[in-house]
């Protein structure tokens, strides 16, 4: 076996092996090392990931006995120039539905324990997917919901808050939305708690597709801070890329075109 230093030793003046080093270098398998060619010698390059071969840089002698490499590009053939094959296509998000399609159904439900039986029965009648519920009546340890999350179903639900915690009359109010097994419901913090409105948004998703959903029940009389709130909320909501659904109960008579 021939080491480094014995192989540079035996190359001849003109830096070209000799022809007992050159056999001796095929023999074993060295013949990436160097070839001799028209009185030069030649190295063999890797021509991995497809890279053209580089020819020996050309110089040039300046009067300090100096050389300057001025090139060893490859030469280049022709370009072809070709028509771009990438089309712009315009399309509208969420226009095409990547999931399967739900049914929803806002429900002012008016005390949701005493009514359970009868909400099922409405959701197996008209398959429904996600149920809103204004008015439930509940409170954080509502037995109906503890009842629905054994079951498979998805819960996100916000009860009034209490103004005085150590009682047992009627929590009035609350809102809740519940879908069935297979479909997320996910709580969205918009930043905000008003107080002219009860308030619950929430992101439904299913497959790769989602949309958000603004839950909302408004009560008592109609003050200029309600539509604050409300503006409020429509510009927190209105930058999302999901599709956006306003539902609820706004206590409006919008049939009277003659109550401002």
């Amino acid at each position: 076996m021939y080491g480094r230093g014995q192989l540079l030793s035996l190359y001849s003046t003109a830096l070209a092996p000799s022809h007992n080093v050159q056999s001796r270098l095929r023999s074993l398998g060295l013949r990436t090392v160097c070839h001799l060619k028209a009185g030069r010698v030649y190295c063999y390059r890797d021509r991995r990931a497809g890279r053209q071969r580089r020819p020996l840089p050309t110089t040039r002698r300046l009067d300090n006995v100096a050389y300057v490499i001025t090139g060893n590009r490859p030469t280049t053939s022709a370009k072809v120039r070709r028509p771009p094959s990438v089309i712009t296509v315009d399309v509208h998000q969420h226009s095409v539905s990547t999931g399967v399609e739900l049914a929803f159904s806002c429900l002012n439900i008016r005390s949701l324990t005493y009514k359970l039986d009868d909400l099922l029965e409405v959701r197996r009648d008209l398959s429904i997917d996600v149920m809103f519920l204004v008015e439930t009546w509940h409170d954080t340890d509502c037995v109906a919901f503890q009842c629905m999350r054994v079951d498979g179903f998805q819960v996100v639900d916000r009860p009034r808050p209490r103004k005085v915690a150590d009682t047992l009359a009627t929590n009035h109010g609350g809102v809740a939305a519940v879908a069935k097994p297979g479909i997320r419901l996910t709580a969205l913090d918009l930043g905000i708690k008003p107080a002219t409105l009860e308030l619950l948004s929430i992101r439904v998703a299913t497959g790769s597709s989602s949309c958000v959903v603004v839950l909302v029940y408004r009560t008592g009389p109609i003050t200029s801070a309600f539509f604050a709130e409300f503006t409020d909320i429509l510009d927190r909501v209105a930058t999302t890329v999901d599709p956006l659904y306003i539902v609820g109960d706004l206590n409006i008579r919008l049939d009277r075109t003659d109550d401002a």
